[in-house]
């Protein structure tokens, strides 16, 4: 009987532990983006959504619209937007109050050109991966995130730096 209280007892305490490391936690985040593209350079206005598994992993999506355009050789060209899905890991607790991450994912981005009376538009799907470095404001559900992500498309690559405000729920 003494073994199968202790067994118990082990079991309470452990449970708590264990659901802790399991926890998911979605988020939200509105974000500014500057995109440097070899066509040009843009800036960006979207948002992102994830769930954070447990202290290290988690996934994200984001959307983002170009504002403004840029003109090259006589041709304006403009991000109309760039869609992202990525995996997520974090190394917490590895410096106070902020936590570095990685991620790696893939992105579709669309710019349309236009000269004179002609204009185009075109599409590309890629890789993205980079990294950052999130925090949070003690004591609210408030935060911060800064990133740089390297997109890879088949015809074109780009540089992207974003800054988020982060709201997790």
């Amino acid at each position: 009987m003494k073994k199968f209280v202790a067994i118990a007892a082990l079991a309470a305490f452990a449970t708590p532990a264990a659901a802790g490391n399991l926890l998911v936690q979605p988020r939200a985040e509105v974000a500014y983006s500057y995109l440097d593209f070899e066509e040009g350079t843009f800036n960006a206005f979207g948002a992102r959504a994830g769930l954070d598994f447990a202290k290290f992993f988690g996934v994200e999506g984001e959307v983002f619209f170009g504002v403004g355009e840029d003109e090259v050789g006589g041709v304006d060209i403009e991000l109309n937007n760039k869609f992202g899905g990525y995996g997520v890991l974090r190394i917490p607790d590895s410096i106070p109050g902020v936590t570095p991450f990685v991620r790696a994912g893939v992105v579709n981005a669309e710019l349309e050109a236009s000269a004179g009376p002609f204009s185009g538009s075109e599409s590309d799907t890629g890789y993205a991966f980079g990294g950052g470095l999130s925090g949070g404001l003690v004591g609210t559900p408030f935060g911060w995130r800064v990133d740089y992500t390297r997109l890879e498309f088949d015809d074109v690559d780009a540089n992207e730096f974003s800054a988020a405000l982060v709201y997790k729920f």
